[in-house]
């Protein structure tokens, strides 16, 4: 879900005769399900618009009633940043040994492309279709090893 705050674009949709989205800027918010704006229809002067609820991802869109929504590139970067945030919250460790009275990561380079690979495979997105490049987790094993130098 994306917070929302004031000053951010969204888009408005005011009735289900408008055919295409407007832009509005958020004025105010009260949580994260409504807000206030101001519109800026195509050919008119920009409108104030009150307590306008802002539709997230997991909810339905409102079929008798105004309502805005975040744009596709604003949900893309959403998915985004979640997407680094897990993956900071959970990084990738090397095997470590304790030698001397300093820990050291052990293992070279087919160590890394092992502990890569774990987990890249289990976020390739898969792709089907005509000119489409499609990467399993037997071609990206290639890459790495080519990267790393690995036979």
């Amino acid at each position: 879900m994306i917070k929302p705050t004031v000053g951010r674009i969204v888009w408005y949709r005011g009735s289900a005769l408008q055919s295409e989205p407007w832009p509005a800027i958020i004025n105010m918010t009260d949580g994260d399900s409504w807000v206030s704006l101001t519109v800026f229809p195509p050919h008119a002067l920009p409108f104030p618009s009150s307590l306008v609820e802002l539709v997230q991802e997991d909810r339905p869109r409102p079929s008798n009633q105004e309502y805005c929504e975040w744009m596709p590139y604003q949900k893309g970067q959403a998915k985004k940043t979640e997407s680094l945030e897990e993956a900071l919250a959970n990084p990738i460790k090397l095997p470590t040994a304790d030698i001397g009275g300093a820990t050291l990561a052990v293992g070279g380079p087919e160590a890394i492309r092992d502990l890569i690979m774990r987990d890249a495979c289990k976020k390739l997105p898969v792709y089907e279709g005509k000119d489409t490049l499609i990467i399993n987790c037997s071609t990206l094993r290639g890459i790495v090893n080519q990267h790393l130098g690995i036979d």
